[in-house]
């Protein structure tokens, strides 16, 4: 087993490590799709479409 290691960087001057077991034999693929999935399971966002008067949106959320 191998580790691989997964640098997320945040906006606000920190680093989160973390630290992946994986095969021996990983490709430099593999190992990218890893540290995609572990970036996208660390962070989430939200948003909404407002209409022009403030405060009112048409009742939809995304995230």
């Amino acid at each position: 087993m191998k580790i691989l290691k997964v640098y997320i960087n945040k906006n606000i001057g920190q680093t989160t490590v973390l630290e992946v077991e994986v095969d021996d034999d990983i490709t430099e693929d593999e190992a990218d799709e890893i540290a995609k999935d572990e970036f996208f399971n660390e962070c989430s966002y939200e948003w909404e479409l407002l209409d022009g008067q403030k405060g009112e949106n048409n009742g939809k959320t995304q995230s």
